[in-house]
């Protein structure tokens, strides 16, 4: 009642064209606001329309060591082959640049470490809280780091000291593990060795490829890049290590998706099928080291 009178009394204090336009602007103006508010209630319902297709598509989203990205296709089909078509989106990279992304914010679903350094900085994030529930991180794989020659280097190189006499060099950066342990060997030579304005790469798939198109003589890969290189068809000569140990690849999945502390996720599910005989048999084949195996399996 109050209000309906108090819009007479202004009605009336008013010129009569003004009494007619004021309607008129607070209605567009309330039109517009209604506009704008169902165009966001449109774009937030699209948006968890996407997140619920993304949730139920079931991609997962695995964030792994550059090593590995030889054997992810035959991974990727394997293991849709037994779990129903499970597709895997790899996010391939050096160890601790992936910490850094998943510590950023990056979505991931699994993590594979090519050492267990980065992956301890790993378990020390909030998306591995649970990761002890889930019996991870899993040892997956191992690999030996070599040194790879190239097939007409500009100098010969037969030994870790060739290296100090002005060949052309690929490394690692010493924050990746490829990285850690080519700095190792070189200091556990018979004497300490020096190079001569290496090439510093992000992660050992940049170290393959310099060696596989001959941008430098020589450099330090793993065993599995170094098989990879020769079934392409390029020769390369490998100078074992002896004296660096293997390196193991811990894999732990996150905590994404991960309900009351659930173990049996598809994220956590792909971390236990990686010890399985027919992953292990896949990356056997791809020139790695055999991981812990998960007992009672049988390849199938």
């Amino acid at each position: 009642m109050m209000i309906r009178s108090a819009r007479r009394a202004t009605g009336r204090g008013l010129a009569r064209g003004a009494t007619r336009r004021a309607p008129r602007r607070t209605t567009r103006r309330t039109s517009r606001f209604v506009a704008a508010l169902a165009a966001a209630l449109a774009g937030m319902l699209a948006l968890a329309a996407c997140s619920s297709e993304d949730a139920s598509n079931g991609t997962l989203r695995v964030f792994a060591a550059a090593s590995l990205s030889v054997a992810g296709d035959d991974l990727q089909q394997a293991f849709a082959a037994e779990h129903d078509g499970q597709q895997i989106e790899w996010n391939f990279a050096g160890s601790s640049a992936l910490v850094r992304q998943i510590e950023q914010g990056s979505p991931a679903d699994a993590f594979i470490s090519a050492d267990e350094k980065n992956m301890d900085k790993a378990l020390q994030l909030p998306e591995f809280s649970n990761v002890t529930d889930r019996e991870e991180p899993r040892i997956v794989a191992t690999n030996q780091l070599v040194l790879a020659v190239a097939e007409n280097p500009t100098t010969p190189i037969t030994s870790l000291e060739d290296l100090g006499k002005g060949a052309r060099v690929a490394i690692c950066a010493p924050e990746v593990p490829c990285g850690t342990l080519a700095h190792e060997a070189l200091e556990k030579a018979g004497r300490p060795i020096k190079l001569q304005n290496p090439s510093e790469e992000a992660n050992v798939s940049d170290v393959a490829t310099k060696i596989a198109t001959g941008q430098v003589d020589a450099g330090f890969i793993y065993a599995s890049d170094a098989a990879a290189i020769q079934r392409q068809g390029t020769k390369i000569t490998t100078l074992p290590l002896a004296h660096v140990a293997p390196n193991k690849y811990p894999a732990a999945s996150t905590d994404a998706g991960a309900d009351n502390r659930a173990t049996t996720t598809p994220a956590a599910e792909f971390v236990r099928w990686l010890a399985t005989p027919t992953a292990q048999r896949i990356l056997a084949e791809h020139g790695f080291g055999p991981g812990e195996i998960e007992m009672g399996e049988t390849e199938k």
